[in-house]
């Protein structure tokens, strides 16, 4: 019963409890479409958690829903690609009925399905962001992540003067790079190449990246978005007189934005949250087989690593995509990952717990029961 209630429960909490994720419902961007994706990859995997591989109908419908989830998810936007990749990932490990060498075919044929499905929307989705913003996103990457995290050592690879530090942290729309000493030169003409430069920088500094996911997750804190109105001039208009708050998530200057997440309570619990399930999936893949009392709480185990990854891989894709401008906006379906994830790990240790304490008479835990032995022979995941 723990384990048929989260299934209902996990994906739907977050939505109902606070507005920060379900306000984008009504987005006419691609966000509806990114959370609905979510949604239904976290429905799918977690009804694969709480299944066994012999219940073929059960599991392959749960597939059909990552595969769904995932495509819709990595098609609607760019950035949510992250979440696309853990549903390809996720049904390739999973198995459906128990002759070895056909058990891997579902998850794999499912896998190859989404991959087929999204690929040329992704590709395409991909270059008409760069048609529409490779310059303001270049030079965002750059002076609001690269050169805040890194100092003035890495102006000289990037192909900017010394001079061009005193803009480190602007927002391209503060003055659209007027002003910045070799701008026309890098970033105004040659946008691609320099991002690149940026991103080869990137690479050759793993402490810059660790600093720049690590400032992503902070903002998954607070995916409030106060600086986008939430009325509009009246009905049948078109007006650009609404007056929109100056707050610290919509700064042009990153200073503001970096002392207001230095300032909020619970720093550490993004990074803990991911650690803590990342560690946990592994964890689960390697216990020994005597420890295995409860295959549903591994599998359970398994979503939340599978989710804490597509978390960390949209942060990162956020970053990289477009520094830390707007980054709360860029990082809220990580955010909404991240709070699933806590209630998936909950859950977990509630399943655990609940089949560890079980006295030896429950039902399904006698040793020489034939649920017993339906419950050791289960395989999760494998």
């Amino acid at each position: 019963m723990p384990a048929a209630a989260l299934v209902v429960v996990a994906p739907l909490a977050p939505l109902l409890v606070a507005p920060w994720w379900s306000r984008f419902l009504v987005s006419t961007y691609g966000e509806p479409a990114g959370l609905l994706g979510a949604a239904w990859v976290v429905w799918g995997l977690l009804a694969v958690a709480v299944t066994r591989p012999d219940e073929r109908g059960e599991r392959i419908t749960a597939l059909g829903l990552v595969v769904a989830g995932g495509v819709v998810a990595a098609t609607a936007k760019p950035g949510f690609l992250p979440v696309g990749l853990a549903a390809v990932v996720a049904c390739a490990l999973v198995t459906v009925g128990s002759r070895a060498w056909r058990r891997r075919v579902p998850g794999l044929v499912a896998a190859a399905l989404a991959v087929g499905l999204a690929a040329a929307p992704v590709l395409a989705g991909i270059r008409y962001q760069d048609d529409l913003y490779v310059v303001p996103n270049t030079h965002d990457l750059i002076f609001t992540a690269i050169l805040p995290e890194s100092g003035p050592a890495a102006l000289a690879p990037l192909g900017l003067p010394p001079a061009a530090w005193q803009h480190s942290g602007e927002h391209f729309y503060l003055d659209l790079g007027r002003g910045i000493p070799g701008w026309d030169a890098t970033v105004g003409t040659r946008p691609v190449e320099t991002r690149a430069v940026a991103r080869r920088w990137i690479a050759e500094h793993p402490v810059v990246l660790a600093r720049m996911v690590h400032r992503g997750l902070l903002a998954t804190l607070r995916p409030e978005i106060p600086y986008l109105v939430s009325t509009t001039a009246g009905p049948r208009t078109v007006s650009g007189t609404l007056p929109v708050p100056d707050v610290p998530e919509g700064a042009q200057r990153m200073g503001v934005t970096f002392a207001y997440f230095d300032r909020l309570p619970g720093r550490w619990v993004p990074p803990a949250v991911v650690a803590l399930a990342l560690l946990a999936a592994a964890a689960s893949v390697v216990v020994p087989r005597f420890a295995r009392r409860s295959t549903t709480a591994l599998g359970l185990l398994r979503v939340a690593g599978v989710l804490a990854a597509a978390a960390v891989g949209t942060v990162l894709l956020a970053v990289l995509g477009d520094g830390y401008v707007e980054v709360a906006k860029h990082v809220w379906l990580a955010s909404y990952l991240l709070v699933v994830t806590v209630i998936v790990l909950a859950g977990s240790a509630v399943v655990g717990l609940s089949a560890a304490g079980a006295p030896t008479w429950w039902p399904g835990r006698g040793r020489g029961t034939p649920a017993a032995g339906r419950d050791r022979g289960r395989r999760r995941w494998r």
